[in-house]
């Protein structure tokens, strides 16, 4: 499988890398020649020549973002995991119409997990091929560099194969609070929010805390059922807006000739649709069969990139499922479903990229 990795000392074979291993003779004023040297190797003669000519723009030296490539490890050993869990469900049978759908749940849970398995950082290549404790001559027929490939027309890092391994160990603990009902109207404020912003390198990025967000809305349901026919109608409205103002990097056809814009308390978060609206028929067929149809609405949004908003939307879409389902014994049910039947196109998301 392919994912992307993040690399906190940035790119190593960067001259403002912060790796204790990279070619930046600051951080690593032992060996960052031979660094460079085993880097420009990995890079080519035409790739090096490019990506470490004079002028030439160098990533940032604090973060990176490439491809790994993860492939299976017949020699990893299974996880074994330890799980405990309590909770209860209160249901009440409350007549007021405000509150006959209310229903809360609470669940504890604790997960100890040895020899968690997790495909190897990228940068952990990087470590073994670029550090002489596990390459002491710098060679690049060593097995970890021939795990890295760098672009052979710009030297910029592209991908990393990794292996899983067993990272070692786990706790994953919490309380999963459940409210079910009717009509739902929340609003949560978010400190330090972390947004992904653009770099002037095509394809990388970085995370920086954006300031305070705020999201509020509502959710609401109702249904009616008659005979052989169930009718229902959901409807989410949502308003997650920035706080503050702020100066973030974007390629926006929006930003200045630095590549920032500038975003204003109020503005709204991309990608986050302001309505969302659900309706729903269903028709008892028989006893055991049901047949019905969902037409689904939702609002248009910002792309990624467009935090202070001065670009078109996305626009909104309409589409419609069809649905069925055969209850074949108490236990056993088969279902059929059709999405999107009259083959709308419509996005569902979008960014600005050079």
């Amino acid at each position: 499988s392919q994912t992307w990795s993040a690399a906190a000392p940035g790119d190593p074979c960067g001259l403002n890398t912060v790796a204790p291993y990279g070619v930046n003779p600051v951080f690593n004023p032992s060996n960052a020649a031979n660094a460079k040297a085993l880097c420009q190797k990995l890079m080519g003669i035409g790739g090096a020549a490019t990506f470490y000519a004079p002028g030439s723009i160098q990533p940032s030296g604090t973060s990176a973002l490439w491809f790994v490539n993860a492939v299976g490890n017949p020699n990893v050993k299974p996880e074994d995991a330890t799980t405990y869990t309590a909770g209860f469900v209160f249901q009440p049978r409350w007549e007021h119409p405000l509150l006959a759908g209310f229903s809360t749940s609470v669940d504890w849970y604790r997960i100890l997990i040895k020899g968690m398995i997790a495909p190897e950082p990228g940068d952990a290549v990087y470590r073994a091929c670029l550090s002489p404790e596990s390459n002491p001559t710098f060679d690049v027929a060593n097995e970890a560099c021939q795990r890295i490939i760098r672009n052979p027309s710009t030297g910029g890092a592209t991908a990393a194969n990794v292996s899983y391994i067993n990272a070692g160990f786990a706790k994953l603990s919490g309380v999963d609070v459940t409210f079910d009902w009717k009509l739902g109207i929340y609003r949560y404020e978010v400190a330090n929010d972390i947004l992904l912003l653009s770099t002037d390198i095509n394809g990388f990025g970085f995370f920086q805390n954006a300031g305070a967000t705020r999201h509020q809305g509502l959710d609401a349901s109702i249904g009616y059922t008659k005979d052989r026919w169930h009718l229902g109608l959901s409807y989410s409205y949502l308003d997650a807006t920035f706080r503050n103002a702020l100066k973030l990097s974007s390629d926006s056809p929006a930003a200045n000739a630095a590549g920032n814009i500038f975003v204003h308390p109020g503005d709204t978060l991309p990608l986050m649709p302001k309505s969302r609206i659900t309706l729903t028929g269903e028709y008892l067929v028989a006893k055991a069969w049901r047949a019905g149809a969902d037409l689904r609405m939702q609002s248009g949004m910002y792309l990624a990139g467009d935090q202070s908003n001065q670009e078109p939307k996305l626009p909104g879409y309409t589409t419609l499922d069809l649905h069925s389902s055969y209850a074949v014994s108490e236990n056993w049910e088969l279902f059929g479903e059709i999405e999107n039947l009259f083959d709308r196109r419509y996005y569902t998301y979008g960014v600005f990229t050079e």
